[in-house]
């Protein structure tokens, strides 16, 4: 009897710290996303080696699903403040940050795995002693991935501040 009372405040503590948490999957397609996309990046940031030089822009992408074979996208950015003046200027020329792309992929495969997934609800991290600790709160749900074997090209042009 002495043994079996700890065992018993134990999984009463258990008990009492565990929660449960109740959930639904609404929509579980990985190839229902929309054909066409834009995002719009307010503030971007160029910096390239040692040199104390940056640029800040503004940018939009753009991507375009054509018949799940075919993947058509682009980008362009474009720089509004730059960094010292004196490393950047040539011949009196202030040069801006710019960047753009255009591109195409073709998809050869697509491999869709139902399986567990991990969804992480909150994660702290500290350092102590050297060490650094990740502590996570997580859920496990029932998902699909999916991977694509595809091959892309396209052209890019990159114009930087230094």
């Amino acid at each position: 009897m002495k043994k079996l009372v700890p065992f018993l405040l134990v999984i009463i503590a258990f008990k009492a710290l565990s929660q449960q948490v109740n959930y639904k999957v609404l929509v579980d397609d990985p190839g229902k996303t929309r054909k066409f996309s834009i995002t719009l990046n307010p503030a971007t940031v160029d910096m390239q080696g040692l040199l104390p030089v940056f640029s800040m822009g503004l940018g939009i992408d753009a991507q375009y699903n054509f018949n799940d074979r075919f993947i058509f996208d682009f980008l362009n950015y474009k720089g509004y403040l730059n960094g010292p003046n004196d490393v950047q200027k040539e011949n009196g020329n202030l040069y801006k940050f710019s960047v753009r792309q255009a591109g195409a992929a073709f998809v050869f495969s697509k491999n869709d795995k139902y399986g567990p997934q991990r969804v992480t609800l909150s994660s702290n991290s500290w350092t102590s002693g050297g060490y650094e600790y990740t502590e996570s709160t997580f859920i496990t749900v029932d998902g699909t991935t999916r991977k694509l074997l595809m091959a892309r090209g396209g052209a890019a042009s990159h114009e930087s501040s230094f």
